[in-house]
């Protein structure tokens, strides 16, 4: 029998949850984290590969990761409505991701929200998206500040960059 531990940062207390492995093989573990709301704080998931099922010690390699590296668009203020968000992700190794983008405005509406795309991603990968300065209804929006958020989701996280554009015709 096996137990994992970690430790309540607020509390001061372990938690162990037993787990019996009877076969060799690769075995992954989620944990999940929420604040007293609900909200997700901590997602973290750990591979554990055990080499026999003889009581011996497992080999725990690292899951892997992806993450943005960095998030920006050009030009900025945009020029005649039009402007690139260019996302660069790193990999630890070749991953399948859904890319996201949605734009919102100042007050937090969503103005645009573009539909996710599926990319095998690895080391290091970028992507543009050209937005036209046109709202989900196909309407120029106002001059004005609006924010994108750069969306990868890795089916195990979801790691999100917000980015300013300013918006002058």
């Amino acid at each position: 029998m096996m137990f994992y531990s970690k430790g309540d940062f607020l509390l001061g207390a372990t938690y162990e949850y037993p787990i019996q492995l009877t076969e060799a093989g690769e075995y992954s573990f989620w944990f999940e984290a929420k604040d007293i709301n609900g909200a997700k704080v901590l997602t973290e998931v750990a591979t554990l590969t055990v080499l026999s099922a003889a009581p011996s010690l497992p080999v725990i390699t690292q899951a892997p990761e992806v993450s943005i590296s960095a998030c920006y668009n050009y030009p900025n203020p945009t020029y005649n409505g039009m402007t690139k968000i260019r996302v660069e992700f790193s990999a630890t190794s070749t991953l399948q991701v859904e890319l996201g983008i949605n734009i919102y405005d100042v007050a937090g509406e969503i103005v645009l929200e573009v539909e996710p795309m599926k990319k095998n991603i690895s080391s290091d990968y970028n992507i543009e998206w050209e937005w036209d300065g046109r709202n989900g209804n196909g309407k120029q929006v106002a001059n004005g500040v609006y924010f994108a958020r750069c969306i990868v989701d890795d089916c195990t996280k979801k790691t999100a960059r917000l980015i300013k554009i300013a918006v002058l015709k």
